[in-house]
């Protein structure tokens, strides 16, 4: 994986993106600074929005364009004993779920966010209906897998639906786990791909500051499956991996981009060596 390769421009289905770097931010806040790599990247910022959105966002958003880079929001919903796939989630609180992964995705389109990321990654909401360990659900909404699948894709049609078709959509899925296989992983990517979604990120988020470099094996073996199931590009989440590692897995396994921990220090570095 050459720097070259990174500042390559990423082809989505209705948009393109300057470069294949996403850049993991703790709070938007942390946005921008001179960690940045001397071309357009991406960012991945996480916050509710609302159909007002503050002067903050407003701001943020601007800065990113104002460099020629792209910024995207993760949606998410906080689980809880009645925001789960547990049993005691009512049917109703069920759909009010999926309504609000579709009102905040509008919200940010409104808001001027270039794209949204839906979390499906463990501990999430979405990760509690399709794990076997934490569904105990059955019914449409649990038991099988077929039920177990439900609620991300009906996340997913219900934000494509909210959202202009040419509002990049991306869907985070975990590596895999015996509660979450790779046959089931590279299913859910192939209907969520036909559902509408432009991009899929694999692995944790910006809590995967500490990844080893088995661990990251793990995630990018499960995006070169997830590609081979897709015809739409998988990024692999190198969190704090050195560039190095990331560089040689790329070439190992052929993911399309990558996403990095804003407080990974190698690559600041290397960036920083080749200005």
């Amino acid at each position: 994986m050459k720097k070259q390769w990174l500042q390559d421009p990423l082809p989505l289905q209705h948009v393109t993106l300057p470069s294949r770097i996403i850049i993991e931010m703790e709070n938007s806040t942390s946005i921008g600074g001179n960690h940045l790599p001397p071309f357009p990247v991406g960012y991945l910022a996480a916050g509710n929005i609302d159909s007002s959105p503050s002067e903050r966002w407003k701001h943020v958003i601007q800065s990113v364009h104002k460099e020629g880079g792209y910024i995207f929001l993760k949606l998410e919903i906080e689980k809880d004993h009645f925001y789960s796939a547990s049993r005691e989630t009512a049917l109703h609180d069920i759909h009010r779920m999926v309504q609000s992964f579709a009102d905040q995705a509008a919200n940010a389109e409104q808001a001027g966010f270039d794209g949204v990321e839906i979390e499906g990654i463990k501990e999430s909401v979405i990760h509690s209906f399709v794990s076997s360990e934490t569904n105990n659900r059955s019914g449409s909404w649990g038991g099988s897998r077929k039920g177990r699948l439900h609620f991300p894709l009906a996340v997913g049609r219900h934000v494509r639906e909210y959202t202009g078709p040419g509002f990049p959509l991306i869907f985070r899925l975990p590596s895999v786990t015996e509660a979450v296989p790779l046959e089931e992983l590279a299913m859910m990517a192939g209907q969520l791909e036909a559902s509408g979604v432009d991009l899929f990120h694999i692995g944790r988020g910006p809590d995967n500051s500490h990844s080893t470099e088995s661990s990251f094996q793990n995630i990018v073996q499960t995006a070169a499956a997830v590609k081979k199931s897709v015809s739409v590009p998988v990024i692999a989440a190198t969190g704090c991996v050195s560039a190095d590692t990331s560089y040689r897995m790329q070439e190992e396994h052929g993911f399309d981009g990558i996403s990095i921990h804003a407080g990974n220090d190698s690559w600041k570095r290397l960036f920083l060596s080749e200005t």
